[in-house]
């Protein structure tokens, strides 16, 4: 049994362009989301979660504002940015903060550009 009818909407280009805007495409959802999985844009992600779930947390993510996803975006950058200064100051332990602060550098902004901003980098 097919789900309920969804139309797409698409902005329209200016006028005087050069192509005609696209056509809205009609789609027929079922309510198993693993049939609609490969309609959508995002494909997975994680082998290891069942498609169903990930596909519930697609939808969440689109029906959060901007501002959440703003929000859930630099939470993941300062995690990731935290797992590596863990991860320098877990192979240098007599390093001190500012060592450890040059170190991050040369991983987050490559070696070039870390000794350029930075000065030369520590010696092991």
């Amino acid at each position: 049994m097919a789900g309920p009818t969804v139309k797409l909407s698409f902005r329209r280009r200016p006028r005087g362009s050069l192509f005609s805007p696209p056509r809205p495409r009609l789609w027929r959802l079922d309510s198993n989301p693993e049939r609609n999985y490969d309609r959508t844009v995002m494909k997975t992600m994680s082998p290891d979660t069942d498609p169903a779930a990930e596909w519930v947390l697609i939808q969440l993510l689109r029906q959060a504002p901007a501002w959440r996803r703003l929000q859930l975006a630099d939470r993941m950058s300062t995690t990731v940015r935290e797992l590596c200064l863990a991860g320098v100051r877990s192979r240098h332990p007599q390093a001190s903060e500012a060592e450890v602060r040059r170190r991050f550098a040369d991983i987050h902004l490559g070696i070039e550009l870390a000794a350029k901003v930075y000065g030369p980098a520590p010696v092991e």
